[in-house]
């Protein structure tokens, strides 16, 4: 019936509003904690979770729920276990029921939302997300270089419990942006620039933003990359960058392969020429901080994080704990909560490592954690490719980059901001593997040999 179709539809639209709002949240969240309302900095943590809320609703009230996914079954099924598991913990261990459920959160609580957000959006609702990230690169750069140039303590260097900022090098500030910390900054860097990439990559036509808007959003993507003190988002830049060279080899075709790979070089070459020319001072400051590696526990960033992710776990299952210490007594806001030696303690054993920590809070269950992060990873790096080669599009695999290194070494179950890009990017990528699909109501014409899919359309 019409009129049920366009109900439908209507919810659909909806959705996708609503993510993008959640979207929003979680890039000015930390400004709302810091600068707006700094009296309910932990009221405001739990802002986003009425958007999803209301995306839950939606989707279950109108069949928005992917009912063939396999993959979401199987999260389910791990939900379940995971709640068994928080419970006989509570019990045994006496943990806080308020650590129980943040615990619970921190893994399972967005899991639906990448799958829904798979389902609803078409691969025209991306663009606003392109559009306006790239856009917010440059107003970025001007707050994070006002960051960098101010004292650790000033009213832009705020932080939500009060203190000064954590330090760069010497009294240099190491800048936060929009966020309440570095992970939430370092995961807007890092999740920008597949974007930023693709862009390039599109045939003119195609691209979110003009041509001057993305020079200039790229070059604010610079700066910041220079002097945010960490090494995260240039890794993810590397691996980005590594994933289009392979699609432009192996997977594109016609004028967008010989312009993709033009565009790389010349992006790279010219980030390097303008870092030379113009960031030099900035750059000796990442080069030195860096070297000093004096963050105790912090050092190792995400490379380090990720061979830790990838084997460091294997050395613990020896000696691993069957019921582990308690599901979220390792996070941030989970030690918080417990306020005990207990967190202190898991913290600072197995603070670095992301599945490390998954296993010594769940204990030889979360193995089952562990391998569907690297199913959901493993699959949708197989449809991504498939879209890429279909759709002759760069948007696919370039998202796709990002999710495959947030899953594989970031701290996930331990930061909010963090957990909300590593799920929402992950449906993002979902809803992206569309592009070209004959699934899509809009169809286009069948390609021609080099021709391009209209970047953001089924």
């Amino acid at each position: 019936m019409p009129g049920l179709a366009d109900k439908k539809e209507a919810s659909r639209r909806l959705i996708v509003r609503l993510t993008l709002a959640f979207y929003l949240l979680l890039v000015l969240d930390g400004a709302l904690r810091k600068w707006v309302m700094p009296g309910l900095e932990k009221p405001l943590i739990f802002v986003k979770d009425i958007a999803v809320v209301a995306i839950y609703f939606q989707a279950l009230r109108h069949g928005w729920w992917p009912k063939d996914s396999r993959l979401l079954k199987g999260g389910l099924v791990l939900a379940i276990v995971f709640v068994l598991v928080a419970a006989v913990q509570g019990l045994v261990l006496q943990l806080p029921l308020k650590v129980v459920i943040y615990g619970l959160r921190m893994y399972l609580w967005l899991l639906p939302l990448a799958f829904v957000v798979g389902e609803c959006f078409r691969p025209r609702d991306l663009k606003p997300v392109f559009k306006y990230t790239v856009l917010s690169l440059l107003p970025m750069a001007v707050l994070a270089a006002g960051q960098y140039a101010t004292s650790r303590d000033s009213f832009l260097n705020r932080t939500v419990t009060g203190e000064a900022a954590y330090r760069f090098v010497e009294e240099v500030a190491r800048c936060s942006g929009t966020f309440s910390g570095k992970d939430g900054f370092l995961s807007y860097l890092s999740s920008a620039e597949p974007l930023v990439i693709a862009s390039w990559m599109l045939l003119p036509v195609d691209r979110p933003v003009p041509r001057l808007a993305l020079i200039a959003s790229s070059i604010g993507l610079l700066i910041q990359l220079v002097i945010n003190g960490n090494r995260t988002p240039l890794l993810q830049l590397f691996f980005s960058l590594l994933v289009a060279a392979g699609s432009t080899l192996w997977l594109l075709r016609g004028k967008v392969r010989r312009r993709g790979m033009r565009n790389i070089m010349v992006l790279a070459l010219g980030g390097l020429l303008i870092a030379g020319l113009f960031l030099k001072r900035q750059v000796e400051q990442l080069s030195e901080r860096m070297a000093l590696r004096e963050e105790g526990a912090n050092r190792l960033e995400l490379q380090g994080r990720l061979a830790g992710s990838l084997f460091h776990y294997w050395t613990l299952l020896p000696r691993l704990s069957p019921l582990g210490q308690g599901i979220g007594i390792g996070s941030g806001g989970g030690a918080y909560l417990a306020a005990g030696a207990r967190g202190a303690a898991s913290r600072a054993e197995l603070y670095e490592y992301e599945n490390s920590r998954v296993l010594g809070e769940v204990g030889i269950l979360g193995l089952l954690y562990i391998f569907y992060k690297y199913w959901l990873i493993f699959w949708l790096g197989k449809k991504a490719i498939a879209a890429t080669r279909r759709s002759n599009n760069p948007i696919p695999l370039q998202l796709w980059s990002y999710s495959a290194l947030v899953f594989l070494a970031e701290r996930i179950t331990m930061q909010n901001t963090l957990n909300g890009y590593a799920w929402l990017f992950l449906g993002l990528s979902i809803a992206a593997n569309r592009i070209g699909s004959n699934q899509e109501k809009r169809q286009t014409d069948r390609l021609k040999p080099g021709a391009s899919q209209e970047a953001f359309h089924g």
